[in-house]
């Protein structure tokens, strides 16, 4: 079965949001989803440490599922392609 889960991100994804995205990962990766899609189009914000959370994601996927980022725009595009995440992830 073919599944896709979105994961809804906030204005401002920073370390104040590790906790829910962490549990947001751990349950979506526990589904075995054929594509996770990672909402950027409300991120106004975004630190160093959201990086490393995108990254910390595309370690855990043992199943290689396909990992996308959706409706990034200003700064947060900027930021997420000058740390080459459109290596990990297909960028839409």
């Amino acid at each position: 079965m073919s599944e896709t889960v979105v994961i809804n991100l906030p204005a401002k994804f920073d370390f104040g949001h590790y906790k829910i995205f962490h549990s947001d990962i751990e349950a979506t990766l526990k589904r075995n989803p054929s594509l996770v899609v990672i909402d950027f189009s409300k991120v106004l914000y975004m630190d160093s440490s959201a990086l490393g959370m995108l990254v910390l994601f595309s370690k855990k996927n043992s199943h290689n599922t396909k990992l996308q980022i959706k409706g990034a725009f200003g700064v947060a595009k900027d930021i997420l392609l000058m740390a080459n995440m459109d290596k990990i992830f297909d960028f839409s």
